[in-house]
């Protein structure tokens, strides 16, 4: 079974060559998130997170 949760991108860390890190809020907390695999997300963008990747871009959510 495969678990993924909800989150929303607070801003981008660092970006590299293979990899892009961001801060993701989720209820317990902040933590880090590749979102290499989903590199038209950013900051106000909720995603789906398994295994410290971001999978799929779910919503933008107007500031």
């Amino acid at each position: 079974m495969c678990v993924a949760i909800p989150g929303l991108v607070k801003r981008i860390i660092d970006e590299f060559e293979f990899s892009r890190m961001a801060e993701v809020e989720f209820a317990d907390g902040i933590r880090s998130v590749d979102l290499v695999m989903t590199p038209d997300a950013g900051a106000g963008d909720q995603v789906i997170v398994h295994s410290g990747y971001a999978i799929r871009v779910v919503a933008h959510i107007e500031s």
